[in-house]
């Protein structure tokens, strides 16, 4: 297994706390459809073949488009009989959380609330599904396997009824760019991560898509760790920064937002660190 961090914390770099990257697994994804059952396909592997955004660049023009609100949560995938993590791996939620889920895929986020990202992961990880599971929503945001465009296939969401831990994501039209920093700013204000547009009209297209776009105020990277550096005062003994490199050879240290833990016991050497920054 991979070692990775991921966290979140104040200023303008973000090291993000530790999660293991389960080992992938085989999974079948299923390939039914029609108004009970969708019609487009999606094919067997051993990974989900999930839609994925790109970056908002000023240029690309998003009149018209649909905005949500970008969670914060971990990517889950339903294929008709399994919860599937991103990578593919199953999800040990307790069997009344996918009882009542469709014999159509879903894709969506599993989430507990807004800067709760740890919280949701140490739920959805544990091997033994616990009464936390109860605080975990399945926020869905499309039906892959549904024919026609984008409103098509929200359309035919709209007509299941979800059980109450599943909750059916709200898209709003973007009249503008103005428009849509209006709605950054709003989302960001209530502790949100960022806003995910969409394409009006487009498909289902599994892989890196220009018809989905993220859109937030900070960007994010992965570093390499290549030395701990030591604190001082309080942290007299201890982890005070990470030194870490980019892929294009920059470096630069990543020092806040640790806790008394993570400064015992940081990250190796050699392992990558996801971080989020405003600016370098």
């Amino acid at each position: 297994m991979k070692q990775v961090w991921k966290r979140m914390f104040p200023g303008t770099l973000a090291l993000l706390a530790p999660v293991l990257i389960w080992a992938k697994e085989q999974t079948t994804v299923r390939k039914s459809g029609s108004a009970s059952n969708p019609t487009n396909t999606v094919s067997q592997r051993s990974q989900p073949a999930l839609m994925l955004a790109r970056h908002w660049e000023a240029e690309i023009d998003i009149r018209g488009w649909w905005a949500s609100e970008k969670f914060d949560g971990i990517r889950a995938f339903w294929n008709g009989t399994e919860l599937l993590t991103r990578r593919g791996n199953p999800t040990v939620a307790p069997e009344w959380f996918t009882a009542l889920l469709p014999e159509w895929p879903l894709d969506g986020e599993l989430w507990v609330g807004r800067k709760q990202f740890a919280k949701t992961l140490s739920i959805v990880r544990d091997t033994v599904p616990g009464a936390e599971w109860s605080q975990v929503r399945f926020l869905v945001f499309d039906a892959p396997q549904a024919a026609g465009g984008f409103e098509q296939r929200q359309t035919f969401l709209q007509q299941w009824q979800p059980p109450e831990h599943v909750r059916l994501v709200t898209h709003e039209r973007v009249a503008n760019e103005t428009d849509l920093q209006t709605l950054l700013i709003r989302v960001e204000q209530n502790g949100g991560e960022g806003l995910v547009l969409r394409r009006p009209g487009s498909l289902y297209s599994p892989g890196r898509s220009g018809d989905w776009l993220k859109v937030k105020s900070y960007e994010e990277g992965d570093a390499e760790v290549i030395g701990h550096l030591p604190g001082k005062g309080k942290h007299s003994g201890r982890l005070g920064s990470l030194q870490v490199r980019l892929a294009d050879g920059r470096e630069f240290k990543l020092g806040t937002g640790f806790s008394n833990a993570e400064r015992e016991t940081p990250p190796p050497l050699g392992s990558t660190v996801p971080f989020r920054y405003s600016g370098f």
